[in-house]
C-alpha cells in the first residue's frame, strides 16, 4: 500500500508552481478479451508478457504508443489501463486529478479513478472489461489518478481491427481524451485512443505521431517500484 510520509505531506503543503521533473510508469497494462498483458517499462503487475499482437512504443519518458491488431471473426474487447505518478518524490501522487475532454466514439468506454487502495474501481472495470464512463478523482477531489481507456467491437471475415493508446504531452486535436494533471508541478500529460477497422489485408502497423512522441526521453523515469496492495 501507499505510504503518506510526513516528508511528502509537508511536500504537497508547501509545494509551488513548477514544470515536472519526473514521471513515473507504476504500471501499465492492456487487456485483450479478458487476457491482461504488460506494457511500458513498468508493465502489469497481473499481466504476462506482451502479446506478438501488441506493439509497444512506450518510451522510458513514458509517451508513445500502444498498438493492438487484431483479425478474426468475432466480438472484442480491448482496453488499456495506465498508472503513472508526477513529481512523486517533489509533491507526492494524491494531489491530481482526471479531466475529460472531447466526446467518446461508438463502442468506446473510459474511466478515471484511483487505482483500488482507497475506493477506486478501475482495476476490477479494467480486468472485467467494464469502464464505467466516470470520473472519480475530479478537480477538487484530488488523489492518486489512474486512467482507462477501451473499445467493443466485432470483426467480419476479412477485417483488421487497428486500435491504437498514445500517451503524450500534447492535447490531441480531436477525438475523445482524458488528462492526468497534477496542479502542484502545472503539468498534465494525455491518454487517447483509436479504432480502426480495415477491410482490406495484409494491413501495417502504423508509426506513431511524431507529436504523440514529442517530448520522449525530456522526462525521467521513476527507477524505484514500490510494493502495493489493492482492496480485496
Amino acid at each position: 500500500m501507499k505510504i503518506r510520509s510526513l516528508l511528502a505531506i509537508l511536500a504537497l503543503a508547501f509545494a509551488t508552481g513548477v514544470q515536472a521533473d519526473e514521471i513515473g510508469q507504476y504500471e501499465t497494462c492492456v487487456n485483450i478479451n479478458g487476457d491482461t498483458f504488460s506494457v511500458g517499462e513498468a508493465g502489469c503487475l497481473e499481466g504476462d508478457p506482451t502479446s506478438p499482437d501488441i506493439d509497444d512504443n512506450i518510451a522510458a519518458s513514458g509517451f508513445g504508443s500502444v498498438i493492438v491488431m487484431l483479425t478474426g471473426v468475432g466480438d472484442y474487447l480491448v482496453s488499456m489501463f495506465v498508472d503513472y505518478e508526477i513529481d512523486e518524490d517533489t509533491n507526492t501522487y494524491f494531489n491530481e486529478f482526471g479531466v475529460s475532454g472531447g466526446a467518446p466514439a461508438g463502442g468506446q468506454s473510459w474511466e478515471i479513478d484511483e487505482p483500488g487502495y482507497f475506493f477506486g474501481d478501475i482495476v476490477d472495470n479494467f480486468f472485467d472489461s467494464t469502464f464505467d464512463n466516470s470520473n472519480g478523482v475530479p478537480s477538487g477531489l484530488e488523489d492518486d489518478v489512474s486512467m482507462g481507456l477501451g473499445w467493443d467491437f466485432s470483426l467480419e471475415d476479412g477485417e483488421t481491427a487497428v486500435i491504437s493508446f498514445f500517451l503524450s504531452e500534447n492535447q490531441p486535436g480531436s477525438g475523445f481524451w482524458l488528462n492526468h494533471v497534477d496542479p502542484d508541478s502545472q503539468y498534465g500529460y494525455y491518454f487517447s485512443s483509436t479504432l480502426e477497422i480495415r477491410g482490406d489485408e495484409p494491413a501495417g502497423v502504423p508509426e506513431p505521431g511524431t507529436l504523440l512522441l514529442l517530448g520522449a526521453g525530456l522526462l525521467g523515469l521513476a527507477a524505484s517500484r514500490r510494493r502495493r496492495q489493492r482492496l480485496s
